[in-house]
């Protein structure tokens, strides 16, 4: 998912070269698992099942019947998700692996984006020699955490989108943005906005990707083979780096950001770019600037209140309706992301946690993170959570049962 490009130079956090991914199965789930005998029988009724072992009768552990047994990582007795003890016997929020990430020097991490085939991660930064950029990479990683490329290059990456043709990403400094070959990272080709200057985010539609950039600010789109196919001056007049774009099911281009004069906002555009609906908000927000994701039934968006006083979520129906509000007092949302049914992701700048939230914002799992959490994304399918954060002189990417 997209992390504040811009922002993170402030952080002054590092990484370090690639290590093994270290495995920690359940040992931080935060919530206990509430199972019933009346699940666990039915189980039974199906293959008959050794009350002392947790096995069927050819040995086979069975989900659900309240034994832990073979490679169960948890057992609550239950088929119900997100308990503590997930329906398929892992435990809710727990470290699948963990891996930290990096090339040599000092970098930063700016961003997680996902392979359509949700097997592939891919991981892009900024390479730093103190406080001066001298480049970027991009790395890809497998959904078991084990490295297969890095790619290097002499402009930051700031943001990433994955399309069916590989992995794209944008450079404010070269003022372009280019597909990477999803096997071994080599650029296939660059393409830059004319008549514009930092291009800071970046989104996939499916057949083309939508770029945005400030100073001016500016709407691409851009065929997957690297062809121009339309542009618009965006009326909002974003002042640097604060903005962010991400498209709708139906088509629909969403942007948050920071209007110079007003403050905060969050915008509705149709595929040609005009303007649908705008939402004006109070303007509260220094930093980190306003985020957001799009899910398929609705857009979550986050507006963190001067000081940190408190992060503030916003679900947006894609009609611009606001539907429902939170506020997580004492806290600043880094980036927000949206699983398959409809649960939020939340990183947590403050306190260094990434959550997870029902679609009516109660908080299903909170797990502490060692840094500073950077990004999250969830890994469709298996519905496992995403997160990255700035460690000391690392970054560590970090995959946890969902």
């Amino acid at each position: 998912m997209k992390a504040r490009a811009i922002l993170l130079p402030f952080i002054l956090l590092a990484c370090t070269d690639s290590a093994a991914p270290s495995s920690d199965q359940g040992t931080d789930t935060d919530s206990e698992g509430s199972g019933t005998d009346e699940v666990g029988t039915e189980t039974e009724s199906e293959s008959e099942t050794d009350s002392d072992t947790g096995t069927d009768t050819e040995g086979t552990p069975v989900c659900g019947d309240g034994l832990q047994a073979g490679e169960e990582l948890c057992d609550d007795g239950n088929d119900v998700d997100l308990d503590g003890c997930n329906s398929d016997c892992t435990p809710t929020g727990a470290v699948v692996w963990q891996v930290d990430l990096g090339v040599d020097g000092f970098d930063v991490a700016e961003g997680t984006c996902l392979a359509t085939d949700g097997a592939t991660v891919y991981f892009g930064g900024t390479l730093r020699n103190g406080f001066s950029t001298v480049g970027g990479f991009l790395s890809a990683l497998n959904l078991d955490g084990e490295l297969l490329w890095t790619h290097t290059q002499t402009a930051p990456i700031n943001d990433c989108i994955t399309t069916s043709m590989g992995p794209v990403v944008v450079s404010y400094i070269d003022e372009g943005l280019a597909l990477h070959d999803s096997a071994d990272g080599t650029q296939v080709w660059q393409a830059n906005m004319p008549g514009a200057w930092h291009p800071i985010s970046v989104a996939d539609d499916g057949d083309s990707v939508v770029v945005i950039t400030v100073s001016p600010a500016e709407m691409y789109r851009f065929g997957l083979d690297g062809a121009l196919l339309d542009s618009a001056n965006f009326s909002v007049p974003a002042s640097d780096s604060q903005a962010n774009v991400g498209v709708g099911p139906d088509g629909s281009v969403y942007v948050s950001g920071t209007d110079d004069d007003t403050g905060p906002f969050f915008v509705a555009l149709d595929g040609s770019f005009e303007q649908q609906w705008r939402i004006d908000l109070p303007p509260e927000t220094v930093l980190p600037i306003p985020t957001h994701a799009v899910g398929s039934e609705s857009t979550w968006l986050s507006v963190s209140r001067e000081a940190g006083n408190a992060a503030v979520l916003h679900e947006v129906s894609f009609a611009g309706e606001e539907l429902a509000s939170h506020v997580i007092d004492s806290e600043v949302a880094f980036d927000l992301a949206i699983d398959a049914d409809h649960h939020v992701l939340i990183a947590q700048f403050l306190s260094s946690i990434v959550t997870k939230r029902g679609p009516d914002g109660a908080v299903i799992w909170t797990e502490a993170l060692e840094g500073i959490p950077v990004a999250v994304d969830a890994v469709p399918g298996d519905l496992s959570v995403l997160s990255l954060e700035l460690v000391d002189d690392l970054c560590r990417l970090t995959r946890r049962y969902r």
